[in-house]
């Protein structure tokens, strides 16, 4: 695939990004600054997931927020007029961001979307992921390849935790939050999200938007987005595993977590 052609996916890709919980666990960095701009080398998480979306050519990104979301708003704005980039940002309140996880705004992305009738594949990003845009490129290219659901995995390593899923052929095959994995559950022979997901225009998005809202009505607000994808897969839609060879990413969870992303990533150059 060409990067005209990537220019094409990515012009028919809008991105989520959910950026509205706390973020207690990275202490002292949350207590007055949102997750999502906490910086990594000097560079707000956000800043640099801005600048990936637009050297990509996706236009178009809705940012869910909730805790200090002014402080979010405020800052896209400025960084959308300050680099006279093509993409337009628009935002989700979750006024209940205190007590829901990311599968609840995660539905409220989807249900505004779907209220503007906007009919574009989609890119799931966390909002505390740092990554190389090659990832990013690469998702884009499979899912205009193939036209199926795809994700980031990264294989096993004994630093990483949380969410694991197994793979046949390319495929995922499970999709398991810690919370629900069986015991003795071969991590070794899995892989980890890295929490990067395109999702096709049309059933998966349909089917993404029911199950959302069928497992927050069945556990609860606080349940994991994991759970959605489980059922996803369980259900029988394709979501491709797409390697991360080695490139780099990280989730900022913890301070340990921003030392280690700050080693990772230097500065990148502003968008143009």
């Amino acid at each position: 695939m060409t990067n005209n052609d990537i220019a094409t996916a990515a012009a028919d890709t809008h991105a989520i990004v959910l950026a509205a919980g706390l973020g207690t666990r990275l202490k002292e960095n949350t207590k007055a600054t949102p997750k999502c701009l906490v910086p990594v080398s000097a560079r707000p998480i956000l800043d640099r997931l801005l600048d990936n979306l637009v050297r990509l050519g996706i236009g178009r990104a809705t940012i869910v927020v909730g805790y200090l979301d002014h402080a979010i708003r405020e800052f896209a704005a400025h960084w959308v007029l300050a680099n006279n980039a093509p993409i337009e940002v628009d935002f989700v309140l979750n006024e209940r961001y205190a007590e829901t996880g990311s599968l609840c705004s995660l539905e409220l992305a989807l249900r505004h979307l779907d209220g503007t009738r906007d009919e574009r594949h989609l890119l799931l990003i966390e909002g505390d992921v740092v990554i190389d845009i090659e990832l990013l490129a690469r998702l884009l290219r499979q899912t205009a390849a193939t036209g199926a659901a795809a994700t980031l995995l990264a294989p096993y390593e004994p630093a990483l935790n949380g969410t694991f899923a197994t793979v046949a052929q390319g495929v995922v095959t499970g999709w398991l939050h810690e919370s629900v994995r069986a015991p003795g559950f071969d991590l070794e022979g899995s892989f980890k999200t890295v929490n990067l997901t395109t999702v096709p225009r049309g059933h998966a998005r349909h089917r993404l938007l029911a199950q959302a809202s069928a497992v927050i009505a069945q556990r609860g607000p606080k349940a994991p987005l994991e759970y959605a994808m489980q059922n996803l897969v369980a259900e029988g839609l394709r979501i491709d595993a797409v390697p991360t060879d080695g490139l780099p990413w990280f989730e900022v969870d913890t301070p340990e977590d921003l030392a280690i992303a700050n080693d990772l990533f230097p500065p990148l150059p502003a968008a143009a």
